[in-house]
């Protein structure tokens, strides 16, 4: 479903110049697909299946029970979309919890295009007492001290593979997903696509950037009638980080030095719990959700922040609970 979104919205764009005082560490994109289970065949009010928290459980032992067809056929969906090579242990990784819903955690599966090493990590939430199905797939460019910065047009690239990896993931896991619910509880049921959400985040270093971020995500809230965001670097970089990962709804709505926001998109000020500020830009076009912004990832380009122990960048925990958020409402 693309609900007449298309490509061209992310590849006929102008560049805009930076005034290059910040350095682009590292971005992380994080791409949800909300599903309706309903029973083939059925057009009546009573076609919605919805499961018990106990037949849940039940999905997800079945799920749990094909590890390894999971991965594989991951594996070969990313190969299809053209990487190099992918690597993952099927047996190590998994985790099961119940929040409120029953969300499986599939392992990590590192990905290597012929320029980026990224790493791939999906969960999957089995509806239960009345709520919908999600699948949700992070693909992120891994980091290290060694990492070289990545220009504006390293981001658009990044952006580009990264809906093409985890519109993969996401579908190959819905229909595996679909097989294991209906041979469980032994009925005919589909999973379909109710709507889809793309989370793309990138981190900032540098002294000005990373007080801007902070200050903003200080002064904004939830559905704030603030329009934009004054003519500086901030205004620069969010405009283009908009302008290579949104449709038009979530871009600049005129050409002035501010970054001006449509009426139907908001700035959405957020703070995970390690302390990473974020701010993104949020809008919609049919059942499609976008959020696009940035994080601050330190003030010293010689020193980014970012977990040394998983080489994952900030982004990667903001999009994580950001998504999480989102996901509750369905």
């Amino acid at each position: 479903m693309n609900n007449g979104v298309t490509d061209q919205y992310f590849t006929d764009l102008e560049p805009y110049g930076l005034q290059k005082l910040c350095n682009f560490l590292s971005a992380s994109y994080r791409s949800g697909t909300v599903i309706d289970a309903t029973l083939k065949g059925r057009t009546d009010e009573d076609a919605q299946f919805s499961n018990s928290f106990k037949t849940a459980r039940m999905i997800g032992k079945a799920i749990i029970g094909r590890k390894s067809t999971y991965i594989e056929r991951l594996q070969t969906a990313f190969e299809t979309e053209g990487v190099q090579g992918t690597e993952c242990d099927y047996r190590d990784g998994w985790a099961a919890r119940f929040d409120p819903g029953l969300i499986i955690d599939f392992p990590r599966i590192g990905i290597n295009t012929a320029k980026w090493e990224l790493a791939s990590r999906s969960c999957l939430t089995v509806c239960a007492g009345g709520s919908q199905s999600k699948i949700w797939t992070r693909i992120v460019r891994t980091v290290s001290d060694s990492s070289k910065n990545l220009s504006e047009a390293d981001l658009g690239e990044i952006n580009g593979i990264a809906r093409r990896l985890s519109a993969a993931a996401n579908e190959t896991i819905r229909g595996l997903y679909q097989q294991d619910f209906s041979q469980t509880v032994d009925a005919p049921v589909e999973l379909r696509n109710y709507g889809h959400i793309d989370v793309f985040a990138v981190d900032c270093v540098g002294r000005e950037i990373s007080e801007r971020i902070r200050s903003s995500t200080g002064n904004m809230y939830w559905n704030d009638e603030h329009r934009s965001l004054a003519a500086g670097e901030l205004s620069d970089v969010m405009r283009s980080v908009a302008a290579i990962s949104m449709p038009a709804t979530g871009r600049d709505n005129d050409a002035c030095p501010e970054f001006a926001l449509h009426d139907a998109a908001n700035f959405v000020p957020f703070k995970s719990s390690k302390g990473a500020e974020a701010l993104f830009v949020a809008a919609t076009d049919g059942g499609h959700a976008y959020l696009s912004g940035l994080v601050d990832a330190g003030p010293d380009v010689d020193a980014p922040l970012y977990d040394k122990v998983s080489a994952l960048p900030l982004s990667s925990g903001a999009t994580a609970e950001l998504a999480s958020q989102i996901g509750g409402a369905y």
